[in-house]
């Protein structure tokens, strides 16, 4: 099973065997996502044969990481698409993140630097996939204390882009406030 993160691609153009699992409101939460609208889907099979056509189709990003585990019901997806500046550096983050992200309902979905690139000129060099159960989860680790010496730690090392995107539907609008007040560079997708 993989993940598929493609940009600029309709959900009626997805290769046979790929089926979205998260196509709603979408928010970057360091930087700008300059690559359009996004959706995260999931690979049914191993036929790479489909996802080799999404090359001809213009003006589209596609990258693809191995799954971890299937994806649930929770209604909140978060994911990075970094690239390294500093690989080293960066060890001790990837090391120390999932036990403080854990007490927020996080489950990683995907968790890789092997990354498939399908189409367009980003290739992100690690790419992680989480789902939650809500957005106030998602911003009670990405602003808490517990997680600010890691989010410095992968800031300074990546060129950082963590995207929140909800399954469907909009992100709630107490969760879009508290972004625009604790999240200076986070920007609508």
């Amino acid at each position: 099973m993989q993940y598929l993160f493609t940009a600029n691609l309709k959900e009626a153009d997805l290769p046979p065997g790929v089926s979205a699992i998260a196509r709603g409101q979408a928010i970057s939460l360091e930087q700008p996502w300059p690559f359009g609208p996004v959706l995260v889907s999931r690979v049914e099979d191993r036929d790479e044969t489909g996802l080799a056509k999404l090359k001809a189709v213009p003006n589209i990003v596609a990258f693809s990481v191995a799954g971890l585990a299937e994806p649930g019901d929770e209604p909140v997806f978060v994911f990075g698409a970094h690239i390294m500046k500093d690989p080293e550096g960066m060890k001790p983050y990837i090391e120390r993140v999932a036990p403080v992200i854990a007490p927020h309902s996080c489950r990683y979905l995907a968790r890789s630097s092997t990354v498939f690139i399908h189409a367009g000129a980003f290739a992100p060099d690690r790419v992680a996939l989480m789902q939650f159960p809500t957005a106030e989860n998602v911003i009670a680790w990405y602003t808490g204390d517990a997680y600010a010496p890691l989010l410095a730690i992968r800031l300074r090392c990546t060129e950082a882009r963590e995207v929140l995107m909800m399954a469907k539907g909009k992100i709630p609008d107490a969760v879009q406030q508290i972004i625009a007040s604790k999240v200076p560079g986070a920007v609508p997708i």
